[in-house]
């Protein structure tokens, strides 16, 4: 087993590090300036002409196009590297890339990623939830009728779609979602359920509310509504009515991309909290050095590798993978550990720096309520020891491998 990274990975590393230290932070400045509406142009977007400059916008587009071709590992890699720095929100692109790359017809490809390629402007985002179907989603109730609701009905060589989507990504800035829609009416979800590329210029497309996050910056998804919205019939991806078995593994892949970002910010947190640890004297000497602080922050980096280990497998899994035939288990392992890694880096931190961690002279306030929001992500943390139920005889010592 190879654990190496390729020449090619270190150098997108290597070149990710320097462009975050230079700059991201001048432009984090500049947005916290006026906060509210900066919040409203995601900042994958604002930064698309630097990202273009360095050579890494279209890092996951396939390479017969004019991308770099990378693949999901790497995506992850890059967004640890620019969390560290507070700039999470890269991922957005590199992961709608590689979802659509596995759902679309080589002739749609062919149409599409030139344009996307040329335009700079591009944001894409995920259009899956419902105000009735959230974590069904992920793990469905069976049911005919349950889940989702919007409905794509044929008409001639155009798709029709009707009904309302819940907490889309990048909010009013996205140009293209991937949205899922229910193709027969009276079927379970999994057999029921169809993928399309859709443009958000669309006649019948609207977004009826802006959904403001907790914390600082301000942050936004969307709610929207499609009455009678029209697509090409071309823009089916994937197989038609199998689309839910695309969702779940597709949306298990996007979300380990989002959480190695998580990572980035718990891995520079660890690093603040050692070297605070380490200057803040009691008792004669740094508290690191006493025996009720120092393995706590050492029990941090132990949990924080950890989870970047199983992380990492799962992308890699991905990324070897036959991604019609994918073997979740992966996925579903880092998904539920990340919630407990999140949590004991939280405790750990309170408890050894005490009263500082409360005071705002710190960055602590800022990275706690980033975790405690981000716990909401990938379903809940039940959900993914549920689905892994499915594959427990996978899980013997032997079977893991």
């Amino acid at each position: 087993m190879d654990f190496q990274l390729s020449e090619e990975q270190r150098a997108f590393k290597e070149v990710a590090r320097k462009f975050c230290q230079k700059e991201v932070p001048p432009v984090l400045a500049e947005r916290a300036k006026t906060p509210e509406e900066s919040a409203k142009v995601p900042l994958v977007v604002a930064m698309a002409p630097q990202l273009e400059e360095l050579g890494i916008r279209n890092l996951t587009v396939p390479e017969k196009y004019g991308g770099l071709g990378q693949g999901f590992l790497t995506a992850a890699m890059l967004s640890e590297e620019f969390a560290y720095s507070g700039f999470p929100q890269v991922t957005t692109n590199w992961k709608w890339c590689l979802d659509f790359a596995a759902m679309a017809s080589p002739e749609l490809q062919d149409e599409f990623f030139p344009e996307l390629v040329d335009n700079i402007a591009f944001c894409g985002g995920a259009s899956m939830t419902e105000p009735s179907a959230i974590e069904d989603t992920h793990l469905p109730y069976n049911e005919p009728g349950a889940g989702i609701r919007t409905f794509a009905e044929r008409d001639g060589d155009e798709w029709v779609i009707n009904g309302g989507k819940a907490f889309c990504t990048t909010a009013a800035s996205a140009t293209h979602y991937i949205l899922y829609a229910r193709t027969v009416k009276d079927k379970p979800l999994t057999e029921s359920v169809s993928a399309f590329l859709f443009p958000t210029d669309t006649e019948g497309f609207s977004i009826v509310r802006l959904n403001e996050f907790m914390g600082e910056p301000p942050d936004y998804n969307a709610d929207t509504a499609l009455d009678d919205a029209r697509i090409p019939e071309r823009y089916l991806l994937g197989e038609l009515n199998k689309g839910y078995p695309c969702l779940g593994r597709l949306s298990r892949a996007s979300i380990i991309v989002h959480h190695a970002g998580i990572i980035g910010a718990m891995q520079q947190m660890y690093e603040y909290t050692l070297d605070f640890t380490r200057g803040y004297v009691q008792g004669g000497k740094p508290i690191f050095e006493h025996k009720n602080v120092g393995p706590l922050i050492m029990e941090m980096a132990v949990q924080i590798e950890s989870l970047r280990l199983v992380t990492y497998r799962a992308a890699w899994e991905y990324d070897q993978s036959d991604r019609t035939q994918l073997n979740p288990m992966y996925f579903d392992i880092a998904n539920a550990l990340q919630k407990s890694v999140q949590m004991k880096v939280i405790t750990n931190l309170l408890e050894a720096c005490g009263n500082a961690a409360v005071i705002k002279d710190h960055p602590f306030e800022k990275f706690i309520r980033k975790m405690m929001i981000s716990l909401h992500s990938g379903s809940a943390r039940n959900m993914n020891l549920i689905r892994l139920m499915q594959v427990a005889d996978d899980l013997r010592p032997t079977g893991a491998l």
